[in-house]
């Protein structure tokens, strides 16, 4: 595992760490009070379907944004927790404050991620362009 350590435009230290597979573990910030935003990114203009999974450490909230170029876009929301099981996880989707488990290009979402071992976007299904998937775990 590689370990990165950087610093949030708050000045907060943020350790993040790279496992083999290129998973990215965020280990939360340091500092006094609660600890900045962390943004993460679990797809980056991919153009076939695939899943992007970050570990959530202490985070609370994961808000994410989907985006990109596609036609037509498919992603399911996967939670993991201490039986290392991928479940279906629901979040609200911001514009409306609907509730899913699954999303689309164009979408931001939020997740209640608190006492999770990670978060899977698992993009099932992409046509005509392609699919980020960036945002940011709050403590």
């Amino acid at each position: 595992m590689t370990v990165i350590s950087g610093f949030t435009s708050a000045g907060v230290r943020v350790p993040v760490q790279v496992t083999a597979d290129g998973t990215l573990v965020v280990s939360g910030g340091t500092g006094g009070g609660t600890s900045a935003p962390v943004a993460v990114t679990l797809l980056n203009a991919v153009t076939t379907a695939q899943a992007g999974t970050i570990a959530v450490g202490s985070a609370k909230t994961l808000i994410l944004e989907m985006y990109g170029t596609s036609t037509y876009s498919l992603v399911n929301f996967k939670a993991v927790s201490e039986s290392a099981t991928p479940l279906p996880l629901m979040g609200v989707r911001i514009a409306d404050l609907e509730v899913g488990t699954s999303g689309t290009r164009g979408e931001i979402w939020s997740f209640d991620v608190t006492g999770l071992v990670s978060f899977t976007a698992d993009l099932v299904s992409i046509n005509g362009g392609n699919l980020t998937i960036k945002g940011k775990l709050v403590s």
